[in-house]
């Protein structure tokens, strides 16, 4: 099966749903690994979008189990088993999510080390856009998990009103951000009144406490998922920047070697601009030659003839003569 590191974290995590093209892969082909087609990495951007789809249903669902547990107002409300395997669920959620997203990113990685022009564009653009999608809703749990802090202590400020009702702004405050898991607060809260109505009063708020707790350990999580997205960003950045700088210093070679190959060309054309200049002078030294020999053998071919011509004259002269 897949294994993939998730950014910032020593333990491995499966990934079940990727392609089977990649589920031959290990952790350590995590940078220079077989690079996800183009079908395939459509595929599993789907896959994850449709997981933070049920990432969204969960935050509302969670957010009405919030409102419910506050409307009924039972000391056992908080530990609803409904409310806290939702939570549970959506931790397990997020967590995968975080995991795809980082097997993805890691994904554009390698087609940007490989060179995969027509690749990478569309896989960046992906990835970002499913990070901020998951962003989004890890932004609506952190808002949901603040309000209904932000509601559990004012429970706790209502209930506490009722078990002390000369209590003052300033203890009642304090009543809100106690550690009611404490015994010795719990104990001395009681003390104040001892009827049965504010011992369930008091179990409530003690409850309410409980719901503080994990909520503020479910922000602490939230926080480190941003953290996890941040990184992922910071990670890709030096790879973009490196595989543009290769780009950029590529493309000036080939302007450099296109420069070089038209002053080659240029050399080339006068080189044989030259020879064709000396070739014309060759020719007509050639042809000038031919032409002064040609009239140097007509004129000495005529003095030859001419003197054949006065010899032949003569000697027909002297036989008369005889």
């Amino acid at each position: 099966m897949t294994l993939f590191r998730s950014i910032g974290h020593a333990d491995e995590h499966e990934l079940s749903h990727l392609p089977p093209s990649q589920q031959a892969a290990t952790s350590q082909d995590h940078q220079d690994g077989p690079i996800l087609s183009q079908t395939d990495f459509l595929g599993y951007i789907s896959s994850t979008r449709h997981a933070i789809s049920q990432l969204s249903t969960d935050i509302t669902r969670i957010g009405l189990l919030h409102q419910r547990v506050l409307d009924n107002g039972g000391p056992n409300a908080s530990t609803s088993p409904e409310l806290e395997h939702l939570a549970t669920q959506i931790r397990t959620r997020t967590t995968h999510i975080r995991d795809d997203i980082t097997s993805l990113f890691a994904d554009t990685q390698r087609t940007a080390r490989q060179a995969a022009p027509a690749l990478r564009p569309v896989k960046e653009q992906q990835c970002q856009t499913i990070r901020r999608a998951f962003e989004d809703q890890l932004q609506a749990y952190r808002e949901e998990e603040r309000s209904y802090r932000g509601r559990c202590r004012d429970q706790i400020a209502r209930q506490y009103r009722i078990v002390n009702p000369n209590a003052n702004e300033r203890e009642v405050r304090e009543a809100a951000e106690a550690d009611w898991g404490n015994g010795g607060v719990f104990q001395t809260a009681l003390k104040s009144n001892r009827t049965q109505d504010a011992k369930g009063t008091l179990h409530l708020v003690r409850a309410r406490h409980d719901d503080i707790q994990h909520i503020e350990a479910a922000l602490q999580e939230i926080s480190q998922l941003f953290a996890d997205m941040a990184r992922l960003v910071e990670t890709q950045e030096p790879v973009v920047i490196q595989v543009e700088e290769g780009a950029e210093q590529t493309t000036k070679n080939v302007e450099g070697a296109t420069g070089e190959l038209k002053t080659a060309v240029g050399h080339a054309r006068h080189r044989r601009k030259l020879q064709w200049y000396a070739c014309g002078v060759f020719t007509t030294i050639v042809i000038l030659v031919a032409i002064a020999l040609g009239v140097y053998f007509y004129i000495v071919h005529e003095q030859a003839v001419a003197a054949t011509a006065a010899a032949s004259a003569a000697a027909h002269k002297v036989a008369g003569a005889g």
